[in-house]
């Protein structure tokens, strides 16, 4: 085989090698993820908690009401959450907690006010649509939560 053909079936490989990477390609399998999509206020649809053999879907009137605010101009966000009552049609305003955050590969990090951390996993975000999900342990059962956000 002369020396052109060799060279081009090798770039032909290299081609096809670079173009089959996905944006998951990386050591955790972690959603490479630039800051900038991230950015925005973001309006809960859904919370689904997994876990124990069971799956539950939270998306009623009152938790869809709850957003989220990462500002990358200055990697400060605000969560203000609601949540059903007991009286039918209520729902109960858990005030805002501030935090900083900053997103790295397929994590967001956030820092609250009061001290606490806490970290999600990017699975899917688009320019309306953010879904975010964290491992935790609930009453000493492990669960996976999944927040599903739409561009507010």
């Amino acid at each position: 085989m002369n020396m052109k053909l060799k060279l081009f079936f090798l770039f032909i490989a290299a081609f096809l090698a670079i173009g089959s990477c996905s944006s998951r390609d990386n050591d955790n399998n972690y959603l490479v993820v630039e800051p900038a999509k991230v950015y925005g206020n973001w309006r809960l649809e859904s919370i689904t908690i997994e876990g124990n053999g069971q799956k539950k879907v939270f998306n009623d009137e009152c938790f869809r009401r709850s957003t989220i605010l990462f500002n990358g101009a200055d990697g400060r966000g605000v969560e203000r959450s609601y949540e059903s009552i007991s009286t039918p049609g209520t729902c109960k305003d858990s005030g805002n907690l501030n935090f900083t955050f900053s997103v790295e590969r397929g994590t967001i990090y956030q820092t609250y006010t009061n001290g606490q951390k806490d970290e999600a996993r990017v699975e899917e975000v688009t320019n309306t649509t953010l879904v975010v999900s964290q491992n935790k342990t609930i009453d000493n059962i492990k669960v996976k939560a999944t927040m599903k956000y739409i561009k507010a």
